[in-house]
C-alpha cells in the first residue's frame, strides 16, 4: 500500500525499502521515519523519528519487551498468542490494558499511554485501522487481509487456497506475522522433523541421512515431509 484517504478526507502515504519493509508514514505530510532491523525473523521497528529525532524506541529480546516514549519506559505483558494485554511502568504498576475478539478486533482498552503494538504482537495503524504484516495489510474488524495473497496455496489443502483469509481462518491458534502462512502450520512441520529424529533414536531409521537444507525447506513449506523421508529412504538405499 502506497497511498490511503480515511474517511475524514486525511491522506496517508508510506514508504518501503527495495525489500518491502515499510520504513515510513506519513499523514498529511507529517512523516515518521523507521529505523528497522531487518536481520530479525521478522523485520521489527527499533526507532520511530520525526524531524531527526527520536519519538519512540523499543526494545526486543525474543520478542518485543519495552516502550520508551517521552522519557517514561513501559514494558509489555502479553497473552500466549503473543497479543499486548497490559503495559506496566518501571514500578510494576499497569498504565494500559487491552481486550480484543478472536480475530484482534479492540474490544477494550484502559490507560493513555500512546502504543502501537497490539493483538499478536503486531504493529497497529491508528489511522489506517489495519495491522501492518509486511507483505500485507490486515482488516481486524472483518478478519481478512486488504490485498490478495501471491501465495498460490496447496490444492491438498483448500483453506490454504484463500487468497484473504488470516491465521487459516483460526486466529485462536494461528498467527501470520510474515503476510505469507501462518506460524502454527510451520510448527506442525518442525514437530514432524522432530518425530522423525526420534524415530531415529527408536531404531525406525538406522542412518542419519537427513539433508539440513531439506528439513529446513519442509519447515518452508518449499518441499513436502513425504518427499524428506522419500529421499531419505533413497539416501539409505532403501
Amino acid at each position: 500500500m502506497i497511498e490511503a484517504r480515511t474517511a475524514d478526507g486525511d491522506v496517508i502515504s508510506y514508504e518501503y525499502n527495495n525489500e518491502n519493509i515499510r520504513v515510513s508514514s506519513s499523514i498529511n505530510g507529517a512523516k515518521t521515519t523507521y529505523l528497522v532491523d531487518a536481520n530479525r525473523r521478522y523485520a521489527q521497528v527499533l526507532s520511530e523519528y520525526e524531524d531527526e529525532n527520536v519519538k519512540v524506541s523499543y526494545v526486543h529480546g525474543l520478542d518485543l519487551i519495552s516502550v520508551e516514549q517521552d522519557g517514561e519506559v513501559s514494558v509489555y505483558l502479553v497473552d500466549g498468542l503473543g497479543s499486548t494485554r497490559v503495559l506496566v511502568d518501571e514500578n510494576g504498576e499497569v498504565v494500559a490494558g487491552y481486550t480484543y475478539d478472536a480475530f484482534g478486533e479492540l474490544t477494550g482498552e484502559s490507560g493513555d499511554v500512546e502504543n502501537s503494538y497490539l493483538f499478536a504482537g503486531e504493529q497497529f495503524d491508528g489511522e489506517l485501522e489495519q495491522y501492518y504484516l509486511r507483505d500485507r495489510y490486515y482488516d481486524a474488524g472483518v478478519g481478512r487481509f486488504t490485498r490478495r495473497d501471491v501465495y498460490e496455496g496447496r490444492t491438498g489443502e483448500p483453506i490454504t487456497l484463500h487468497k484473504y483469509l488470516y491465521g487459516n481462518a483460526n486466529p485462536v491458534n494461528y498467527v501470520d506475522p510474515s503476510g505469507f502462512f501462518s506460524i502454527t502450520e510451520v510448527m506442525g512441520n518442525v514437530n514432524i522433523l522432530n518425530q522423525l529424529a526420534a524415530n531415529f533414536y527408536a531404531g525406525a531409521i538406522s542412518t542419519v541421512a537427513i539433508d539440513l537444507a531439506k528439513a529446513w525447506a519442509v519447515i518452508a513449506g518449499i518441499a513436502s515431509v513425504s518427499l524428506l523421508v522419500s529421499d531419505t529412504k533413497d539416501e539409505q538405499g532403501n
